[in-house]
């Protein structure tokens, strides 16, 4: 026995010293006979080898492969701002925004007329279309394009009766553009802006002649949190700077946003986030945000706070009241009005008292049971919070939404499997060949007669005696 026992030790002695010399050969670097020998994959052929064998890493694989090759600026959501929009656009061009489920664009239209001076009512006239609106948003219109209000027509998608008179009515504007005389012409601050879901009755001369503008929600948690704290009015992290509440008020608005991106993000798991899924957009957030400082303005004045797992964060005193009236504010009525199933309005009250509680003003609050800690950004400025922000992570821990890690395999899955349906929707569509040649497939008409010859063209009579060939 101690003779067998002394050959397994020697065994297993061989095996970790093979080991070992197999991890030195791999950390060494390859020389150019090794690479002749065997040579290595390019970055296309790993997105091949990832789609056959790993199909839920594809979605990460393609994101590498473009950050790789054109920037990391080709896989962040670019942020445009209605300023930019605005000095892009003209009174003879309707502004156009595209809007896809949880987008919101009156919020940011309102905050930018707002740093116009103007307001609803006083210089931004909005309408929402539906059974009756038609004449009424026509009568705005016509005003405004003399007065030089900004007028708003929303949903225009339910107006689907109304949506001739809207091309006429566009139509109008681009005529208007052609007048000399300026008596006629329209006021140079007025501007039409529309919001509609994209619906296949849209008018299609709208569309070519407005300027396009696509919301969508932006997907992970990461983005999420960017587009929330690019959306925060001016002067927001900076409310409680005199009062010696700004460190509680700060991290206050990243719970906000953070609740914010869970409730939105849970949605992509399909039946696994929520059995319905809920339409929470940025004017939730907005009224979450409205409803901790309303709290946190009444809070008493005190020289430290003090409350279980949080210990002494300097601040105002906030009772176990106050954060009771945060998550039956923001969790029964703000998100929860939209929550009509019983399971979900039982997951939402455990987000909410998750993550509505004193630790959340400390440094040890954890966001998982693994330990993951809360890092919120620091500072009144919102370009330093968004710098921070930026170095989170960009993948998502399923943890957080309190998932098993195996939901974000069915997930990647399914969005893999997206991607390479629009991948395969965009490439060219190819015509069926004659009945005498069905073999031999052939390219459109117009594409066959794009590559033909010019000197192949027929020749009109006067061209011909002239010797020119009709272009």
């Amino acid at each position: 026995r101690l003779i067998a026992a002394a050959g397994i030790g020697q065994q297993q002695q061989q095996q970790q010293q093979q080991q070992q010399q197999q991890q030195q050969r791999e950390q060494q670097p390859d020389t150019g006979q090794q690479q002749q020998q065997s040579p290595r994959l390019t970055l296309f052929q790993k997105l091949l080898l990832i789609k056959v064998s790993r199909e839920d890493l594809l979605i990460a694989a393609v994101q590498h492969y473009i950050s790789t090759q054109l920037g990391p600026s080709f896989t962040e959501v670019p942020s445009t701002s209605l300023m930019d929009i605005y000095l892009d656009s003209s009174p003879y061009t309707p502004v156009i925004f595209l809007l896809s489920q949880g987008a919101d664009a009156i919020s940011d239209l309102n905050r930018f007329a707002a740093s116009e001076g103007r307001a609803v009512g006083q210089g931004l006239q909005v309408v929402s279309l539906g059974q009756g609106q038609g004449p009424v948003a026509e009568g705005l219109v016509k005003v405004a394009m003399k007065s030089g209000d900004w007028v708003c027509l929303q949903n225009c998608h339910l107006a689907r009766s109304w949506m001739p008179q809207l091309a006429q009515l566009v139509e109008l504007l681009q005529e208007t553009a052609r007048y000399k005389d300026t008596e006629q012409q329209l006021h140079p601050s007025f501007r039409l802006w529309l919001t509609t879901m994209p619906v296949d009755y849209f008018p299609g001369s709208v569309l070519q002649r407005g300027v396009r503008i696509a919301l969508e929600p932006p997907r992970g948690l990461k983005p999420t949190l960017l587009r929330s704290y690019t959306a925060l009015p001016p002067g927001c992290l900076s409310a409680f700077n005199k009062t010696g509440k700004a460190q509680q008020w700060q991290r206050l608005v990243f719970v906000a946003a953070l609740l914010h991106g869970l409730v939105q993000e849970r949605r992509r798991f399909g039946a696994l986030g929520w059995n319905i899924p809920y339409e929470f957009s940025d004017s939730d957030l907005a009224c979450a945000v409205q409803t901790m400082q309303g709290i946190l303005q009444e809070t008493q004045d005190s020289s430290t706070l003090t409350n279980r797992g949080c210990g002494s964060v300097p601040g105002s005193h906030l009772g176990g009241s106050a954060w009771e009236a945060m998550r039956y504010i923001v969790g029964q009525i703000n998100y929860g009005g939209r929550v009509t199933d019983a399971n979900d309005r039982r997951l939402l009250s455990v987000i909410m008292e998750q993550h509505l509680q004193p630790s959340v003003l400390g440094s040890n609050h954890r966001l998982t049971s693994s330990g993951m800690l809360l890092q919120a950004p620091t500072g009144d400025d919102v370009t330093s919070c968004i710098s921070q922000i930026k170095a989170l992570p960009y993948s998502d821990d399923p943890a957080l939404f309190g998932l098993n890690p195996n939901a974000s395999i069915t997930l990647n899955r399914q969005e893999a499997r997206n991607l390479l349906d629009c991948v395969l929707a965009m490439q060219p569509r190819m015509a069926a060949a004659p009945a005498a040649t069905p073999a031999a497939p052939t390219r459109r008409p117009v594409s066959a007669a794009a590559r033909r010859p010019i000197s192949s063209r027929p020749k009109s009579a006067a061209a011909a005696a002239a010797g020119q060939v009709v272009t």
